[in-house]
């Protein structure tokens, strides 16, 4: 085999194998991708969480709190508070953001 063809050789297995990790990535990209679920189902878990928050004395509205909270993060003029709603089985959860202007 002369240089030439064990060139094409080796970029032909190079391509080869950067082919089949770029599938592998695109497939970890759509399992981790931010899914549109729109706003309605948003909007009826709220409405649904407010009404029981009105059922619940302050120790269980804390520890509802601290069950959906995952991180609070103090900068100069804000909090940013990050919200973790939990997947249905075997479904992705969803974690928002949230901005409180400090006074």
């Amino acid at each position: 085999m002369d240089y030439t063809s064990q060139a094409k050789a080796k970029v032909d297995a190079e391509r080869v194998k950067l082919t089949e990790r770029k599938r592998e990535i695109e497939r970890q990209l759509a399992q981790t991708a931010p899914r549109d679920v729109g706003l309605e189902p948003l909007k009826a878990f709220c409405k649904s969480v407010a009404e029981g928050l009105e059922s619940l004395d302050a120790a269980g509205r804390q520890k509802l709190v601290s069950l959906l909270v995952d991180k609070i993060v103090a900068m100069p003029d804000r909090l940013d508070v990050f919200v973790i709603f939990l997947g249905s089985e075997g479904e992705p959860g969803l974690m928002v953001k949230q901005e409180f202007g400090l006074i």
